[in-house]
């Protein structure tokens, strides 16, 4: 594997909460008015891509939920208001594709574009399946984003189902391809284990759980490298990462020396 991490960008919560603070897009109109997992998308890849065009570039994108605030609404007015009476514009902001079409319509990206949803491993899904579309050629770089949000319902579900984990929202975005940068993607593997029973494979470092957290991780790994001094070996930052009933992640990350 030779790739490269070119732009990042994360929105993390602050320590000791589940919620992030505010976005601040309410000056865009196009995207004030969208739901909140799409904003925090949005933002985080408009600040990864930067001013970098996006001939050639891919998208894709993960989420573990999708957009949970949207499908909570379809669900109640479905149960309120019977089957004729669905949202139509609910039904289709809770497809897990919706940030990914929101994104390429405000960043005018037309290149191929893929979600990805493995849980807690969907951060690490889509930087995978962002490596295997560069190495076949099929997108030049690819901007990879993922978002989840935390909304009641989530909450409640949670609470009925352990007493040990909360939900946790994020977002984080970066940039991958072949021209080299700084900090080089060494290696990602993915494994799964199918596990009949909720627990994982091996005890979280963090009661809060986020199924983007494996991207946020990432991108922070990546702004750490980035800050170390350079040096003739260039330090290397190794990640693991745990995913309910089962399934794990290995990704590697190099400082290029400078």
């Amino acid at each position: 594997m030779s790739l490269f991490i070119h732009g990042v960008s994360v929105l993390a919560p602050p320590a000791g909460t589940s919620r992030l603070l505010k976005l601040g897009d309410e000056a865009d109109a196009k995207v004030k008015r969208l739901p909140r997992v799409d904003r925090m998308a949005i933002a985080v890849a408009r600040a990864a891509l930067g001013s970098s065009g996006v001939e050639g570039l891919g998208l894709v994108v993960g989420t573990g939920y999708g957009g949970l605030a949207a499908t909570v609404d379809f669900l109640e007015g479905l149960a309120v208001r019977g089957a004729q009476f669905g949202s139509p514009t609910a039904f289709h902001e809770s497809v897990h594709h919706a940030p990914a079409g929101q994104i390429s319509i405000l960043l005018n990206i037309t290149g191929l574009s893929l979600t990805c949803s493995a849980r807690e491993l969907s951060g690490e899904a889509a930087l995978k399946a962002s490596a295997d579309l560069i190495d076949q050629g099929r997108a030049e770089r690819v901007l990879v984003v993922c978002a989840d949000e935390v909304v009641p319902a989530l909450e409640a579900a949670f609470r009925a189902f352990t007493t040990t984990l909360v939900p946790s929202e994020g977002a984080a975005a970066l940039v991958l391809g072949r021209a080299p940068t700084d900090v080089e993607l060494v290696g990602l593997e993915l494994s799964a284990r199918g596990l009949p029973t909720l627990h994982f494979s091996q005890p979280p470092t963090t009661t809060e759980l986020n199924p983007s957290g494996g991207l946020v991780r990432i991108v922070e790994a990546v702004q750490r490298l980035r800050a170390a001094s350079p040096s003739a070996e260039g330090p290397t930052e190794r990640l693991q990462s745990f995913a309910l009933g089962g399934g794990e992640a290995h990704t590697t990350l190099r400082r290029r020396p400078t």
